[in-house]
């Protein structure tokens, strides 16, 4: 299986920590790739993100010590762990 792009694994934890409640899969690709097109934007762009997204997210939100987890009772959105996001945010403030 791939992982994501550094690139937008960096810009994932930036989305992710704006919204500690969490966002949904497409919503968090639609923004993913707003914060990557451009005049030129290459074809299928959204596609490449959103394939690489889903079952990373998934994959990740199951792992123990992953930052990433499942919201409960709501399909497809993700969230930061609580105690990640505080420490990342932390960080990002220095």
């Amino acid at each position: 299986m791939k992982s994501m792009d550094s690139k937008y694994y960096n810009q994932l934890i930036d989305v992710l920590l704006m919204k500690p409640k969490g966002l949904k899969l497409s919503v968090i690709a639609v923004t993913l790739y707003n914060m990557n097109t451009g005049l030129f934007a290459e074809s299928g762009l959204y596609e490449k993100i959103y394939k690489q997204l889903e079952p990373f997210l998934y994959r990740e939100s199951k792992k123990r010590g992953s930052i990433f987890r499942r919201i409960p009772n709501k399909w497809g959105y993700y969230s930061i762990k609580p105690h990640y996001a505080r420490q990342l945010k932390l960080s990002f403030h220095r």
